[in-house]
């Protein structure tokens, strides 16, 4: 497998109320991946990857678990893999672009030839 983290996701900078600066930015959260993928040794990889680079992540296991959390959670990114075990990453794809065609969605898988 062969994951390509996607950079330059940043969510907008939000504002709070302070008592002592009335608009003191606040800490914007941390840009969400979703890692659907099967295998557990990739899931850790990926995962701490993207942790150290700024990124929250999420994951699923299945085609159906990914798209359910998408549509609870709306990550800002998708990393998913080409075979799934209930599902092609194709067809996660095509569910999750119906839900938000606006995300980022990234199929990989690898190449055993």
């Amino acid at each position: 497998h062969k994951y390509i983290l996607v950079v330059g996701l940043r969510p907008p900078l939000h504002y709070r109320q302070n008592s002592a600066s009335p608009l003191r930015p606040a800490r914007p959260p941390l840009p969400t991946i979703l890692l659907v993928d099967d295998d557990p040794s990739i899931v850790a990889v990926v995962t701490a990857v993207a942790r150290k680079r700024g990124y929250a992540v999420t994951n699923a296991t299945t085609g159906e678990a990914a798209v359910e959390r998408f549509t609870a959670d709306r990550p800002d990114a998708v990393l998913c893999d080409v075979c799934l075990p209930d599902a092609s990453g194709l067809d996660v794809f095509r569910r999750l672009a119906a839900v938000d065609p606006a995300r980022p969605v990234v199929v990989v898988g690898e190449n055993d030839r």
